[in-house]
């Protein structure tokens, strides 16, 4: 259940350090007006509540019982209630340290990965720089970093794209083994087919990112039911 803190027996409970008894409320001037006290189907009676302090010695609730009859707590009944309490803030502590080792955990894997990516780059452009040491042309050259940069980021497909005049030419560096035959099709239909994406973006100098391929005007429709993304 819950009450305003206005009419909560507990409000006063939280000001202290021991439990706190009430055996008859009807009887206490503190709660002569009470509705807790003087109204409902279960008046309450007697109350008795200890309060949950945290180890930096914060009052965050407080675990209390109610009765509808006046009567006392006797010394371990009072004892059992602290008892009680206790295990309830050791549970509280014991699930804010799970979460902050969760945290804690899930900060150092995203550092880890982090890491990997950062070796992985480099390994990437220390290849690149061997490649530059190796008798290929500059078209060679760049179709092997390509290949290079696809297997490190995990690729679906890369390849070279060049235009020229109208004439379309893809050279492809690299493929995922799993890669959906639909699109290793298409990507070969592509030099054959008009308008589309790829020939609007050979014309632009800026790099393009797209998240949606299906919602640009330039979308071509083979691409799209071929299971570009």
């Amino acid at each position: 259940t819950t009450a305003s803190r206005k009419h909560s027996l507990c409000a006063w409970t939280i000001l202290g350090e021991e439990v706190l008894v009430i055996p008859d409320a009807s009887r206490d001037p503190r709660f002569r007006d009470n509705p807790m006290v003087w109204e409902g189907d279960l008046p309450i009676r007697l109350y008795a509540g200890a309060p949950l302090v945290t180890p930096r010695g914060y009052c965050i609730g407080t675990l209390c019982i109610t009765d509808t009859r006046p009567r006392d707590l006797a010394r371990e009944e009072r004892a059992t209630l602290q008892d009680f309490a206790a295990l309830v803030m050791d549970e509280l502590e014991l699930r804010r340290h799970h979460r902050e080792l969760s945290a804690q955990v899930d900060w150092q894997r995203r550092e880890l990965n982090d890491l990997q990516q950062q070796v992985a780059h480099a390994r990437v452009l220390e290849a690149v720089n061997e490649l530059l040491e190796l008798p290929l042309s500059p078209q060679e050259a760049t179709l092997a970093a390509a290949a290079l940069v696809g297997e490190a980021v995990d690729a679906d497909w890369t390849g070279l794209v060049s235009l020229r005049g109208e004439d379309l030419a893809i050279q492809v560096a690299h493929y995922r083994p799993d890669l959906s035959p639909a699109l290793l099709a298409f990507a070969e239909r592509l030099p054959h087919l008009p308008g589309g994406l790829t020939r609007l973006l050979c014309e632009s100098t800026a790099v393009t990112h797209l998240d949606d391929y299906a919602a640009h005007p330039a979308a071509l429709p083979e691409a799209v039911a071929a299971g570009l993304r």
